[in-house]
């Protein structure tokens, strides 16, 4: 499986590897499909009970036409995450966890810390797919924009965008799940 960047920035932190998070999408506890325009977002956690103490993982996987799937995120929380984590569908534990760990980002008119399968209209499409390190966050946008014809405007159909604070989400997975204040 193909990883992005961003894939692997978390993985380091993580300790979850392209292997790990392949056998996940293979097996996971639960699944979910987002698909929006061409565009395709496959999301799969898993409770995984060897990791001292038990961990919760969320593994993003985009997939386009004519290209390979390729793993964007990996997440992994702790027991104190979430009540009933297990329970949560993949899209909530997404959610929760840009709410925790996200910063917010502006997309036209909307500020949020999640964009998840969506379609706005903008004066000026975002930057192609980057990784931002500036700023102490990474971005993750994987998105497809065209300009509205005889307009000014842009219409911009977001599958992913997501700004995840690397200091803030490193101090909670290497303690181990105390979630900060």
């Amino acid at each position: 499986m193909k990883t992005s960047h961003q894939f692997k920035n978390l993985s380091s932190l993580t300790g979850i590897s392209a292997t790990n998070a392949e056998q996940i999408t293979r097996n996971p506890d639960q699944s979910g499909v987002i698909t929006l325009d061409v565009m395709t977002l496959r999301l799969f956690t898993k409770r995984v009970a060897s990791t001292k103490p038990p961990s919760h993982v969320l593994v993003a996987v985009i997939e386009s036409p004519g290209k390979a799937p390729v793993a964007s995120l990996v997440a992994k929380v702790y027991d104190d995450f979430a009540e009933n984590i297990k329970a949560l569908p993949p899209a909530e534990f997404l959610l929760r966890f840009a709410e925790q760990f996200g910063y917010d980002m502006k997309l036209g008119n909307e500020t949020r810390r999640l964009f998840l399968g969506e379609r706005l209209v903008v004066n000026k499409p975002p930057p192609p797919d980057v990784l931002v390190t500036g700023e102490g966050m990474w971005l993750l946008f994987d998105f497809k924009a065209g300009k509205i014809p005889g307009s000014q405007l842009y219409s911009v159909s977001v599958l992913l965008g997501l700004a995840v604070d690397p200091v803030r989400y490193g101090d909670y997975v290497r303690g181990r799940g105390r979630l900060p204040s």
